[in-house]
């Protein structure tokens, strides 16, 4: 495992480099969170003589939009894997307390299934409470915690307005969730397009499938995505140069500097940074082929 864990560490390294607003180093034992620019969190670490590799649903949206999720999954199905938990959703931004008390009441009739069979009603479970405008609103887990397919409904606004993540009203949101543990054969092309997955799974109580939906082919293998450029030293630095907010902040404090010189303040003041002088920090730039 060990060959395996370094060579998996060495293929994902340049993929965060690009897309990484942070690493965060864990404590005791080898392991690493990387933020994504865009949000969310990806998890690599070493348990026993297996390499764990975690994502959430953020990190995901954030590394397809920094244009390399299919590096990532590539990555990591060059090396024999096996998923345990993969999280599907679909977002839709309507007033969710009445559809969550209609799901609940089919769910705790027994009316429900996320298989052949329906799920019992003692493994209905609601979690419910007074939202910011006093409306009984909150969660439906339909399925229990071990179960290989549970349902989730959840009242996301609700969520984004409670402690601890107390964020702004964001409006009307609900998510519609299905979460699958192993041995459902779920694969890294569902982590790419998780839409077959969903509507395979997801009962009519819930959501009603669209016309025209894939049918899900568990263990999907097989498919193929087109691969960046080699993660080059300049395409890695033009990359985060172009994405991180980080440098967009800087060059909104350079123009607030009274004066048409903010820029080349913030020029010069990066030159002195990694040891350039100002004659220096005017000289070649790369050749842009290789970014």
């Amino acid at each position: 495992m060990g060959e395996a864990w370094h060579a998996l560490r060495e293929s994902l390294a340049p993929i965060m480099d690009l897309s990484t607003a942070e690493i965060i180093k864990q404590k005791g034992g080898p392991g690493w969170m990387f933020r994504p620019l865009g949000g969310g969190l990806v998890g690599l670490f070493q348990h026993g003589e297996f390499g764990v590799i975690s994502a959430s649903g953020g990190a995901l949206t954030s590394l397809r939009t920094a244009g390399v999720l299919g590096d990532y999954l590539m990555a990591i199905g060059a090396h024999p894997y096996r998923i345990t938990r993969l999280d599907a959703t679909v977002d839709l931004f309507v007033d969710a307390p009445p559809i969550i008390a209609s799901i609940a009441a089919a769910a705790r009739s027994g009316g429900v299934s996320l298989s052949r069979k329906a799920v019992p009603v003692s493994d209905v479970v609601t979690q419910i409470s007074l939202d910011a405008r006093g409306v009984l609103t909150g969660t439906v887990y339909v399925g229990s915690k071990d179960a290989r397919v549970r349902g989730v409904v959840y009242d996301k606004r609700h969520q984004q307005e409670s402690p601890p993540m107390s964020n702004p009203d964001p409006g009307p949101w609900l998510r519609y969730e299905i979460r699958l543990r192993r041995d459902v054969g779920a694969s890294l092309h569902d982590a790419w397009d998780a839409g077959p997955l969903f509507w395979h799974y997801c009962p009519p109580e819930f959501l009603a499938a669209p016309d025209g939906v894939v049918p899900w082919v568990p263990h999907g293998e097989g498919f193929t995505m087109e691969r960046r450029a080699d993660y080059t030293p300049a395409l890695l630095i033009r990359g985060r140069l172009d994405r991180d907010p980080l440098v967009d902040r800087l060059i909104e404090l350079a123009d607030s500097i009274p004066g048409p010189g903010g820029r080349q303040f913030l020029l010069d003041s990066f030159a002195r940074r990694i040891g350039l002088s100002q004659r220096q920090s005017r000289g070649p730039v790369p050749d842009k082929s290789a970014a």
